[in-house]
């Protein structure tokens, strides 16, 4: 469910760049990005009831570390299409968050009304736009080549 918007997103992303990429590894950095966001939703169900210091420093931090250690791999590295990499990661790990968002709503709200659901989705693909453009800056920074 959440895999389409950021596949139409990607489209538009990279259309016009497809010299600066290679398919196979566009693909990698999206299923990559798809399973490092299922296992971040994973460890913030566990640390969310931490308090607000975990919301607002820790997730967050712990987000961010993830992606800049996948694309500190030889993914992207040095590359010129590393922030069109780091878009895509962005978005595969922005994308797992509206079936878990929903799943959320549901369990708290004990129901699923249009509105709800409406709110929800559109929170979620700002997730996803945020995780896009976010994976966009460290892939810039990846491509830099430099120990920071």
């Amino acid at each position: 469910m959440g895999v389409i918007p950021a596949l139409v997103i990607l489209y538009f992303t990279i259309k016009g760049y497809e010299d600066y990429f290679k398919d196979k590894k566009i693909f990698l950095s999206f299923v990559a990005g798809l399973l490092a966001g299922f296992f971040s939703v994973l460890f913030e169900s566990f640390v969310r009831n931490a308090g607000v210091v975990s919301l607002i420093v820790l997730i967050p931090f712990f987000e961010q570390i993830v992606k800049t250690s996948i694309l500190n791999s030889r993914l992207a590295r040095g590359t010129e299409g590393a922030p069109i990499y780091g878009a895509t990661l962005g978005l595969g790990f922005g994308s797992i968050f509206i079936p878990f968002s929903m799943v959320i709503y549901a369990s708290r709200w004990s129901g699923l009304d249009i509105v709800g659901l409406s709110i929800v989705t559109l929170g979620a693909i700002g997730f996803i736009f945020f995780h896009g453009a976010t994976g966009i800056y460290i892939g810039y920074g990846v491509k830099s080549d430099r120990v920071w």
